[in-house]
C-alpha cells in the first residue's frame, strides 16, 4: 500500500505542476483543499484563494518543474512529500531558474489526494 500511496501523490503532484503551468484556476481548484496555506521564500503567506489569484493574474508565467530528491513519507490519509525542484519562471521578458527545497503536505479526501499546505526555502 505504501507505494500505491507515494505513486497517488506523485501523480497529483504532477497534475498540480501541470495545472500551474497552464494557469488552470479550475484544476488548482480541485486539487487544493479548502485551507490549504502557501508559504513562500520570503515568508510571505497566501490562502488557497490569494493563491489560485497570483497564479492566473498574467503577472508572470510558470513554465517549467524539475523535482530531484524526492521522498514521500505516508500514512493512511497524510502524506508528506520533500525534496528539490527547480522553477521556471518567466515575468516579462525575463526567464529565471531558482532552486528550493519544498515541503508539501497532502491529505486524502473523499474522493482524492488535496494539497493542504506548501512551503520551500531558496537554495
Amino acid at each position: 500500500m505504501a507505494d500505491r500511496i507515494a505513486d497517488e501523490i506523485l501523480k497529483a503532484e504532477a497534475t498540480r505542476c501541470n495545472a500551474l503551468t497552464n494557469a488552470d484556476a479550475a484544476a488548482l481548484g480541485s486539487l487544493l483543499a479548502d485551507d490549504f496555506l502557501y508559504v513562500h521564500a520570503s515568508g510571505r503567506t497566501e490562502d488557497k484563494k490569494a493563491y489560485i489569484g497570483s497564479i492566473t493574474s498574467g503577472a508572470f508565467y510558470l513554465k517549467a518543474f524539475e523535482r530531484r530528491n524526492v521522498l514521500v513519507r505516508k500514512t493512511e490519509n497524510t502524506a508528506v512529500m520533500s525534496g528539490e525542484i527547480s522553477v521556471t519562471r518567466e515575468e516579462g521578458q525575463n526567464t529565471r531558474v531558482t532552486e528550493f527545497a519544498f515541503l508539501g503536505v497532502w491529505s486524502r479526501s473523499a474522493e482524492s489526494w488535496r494539497l493542504l499546505y506548501w512551503k520551500h526555502t531558496k537554495i
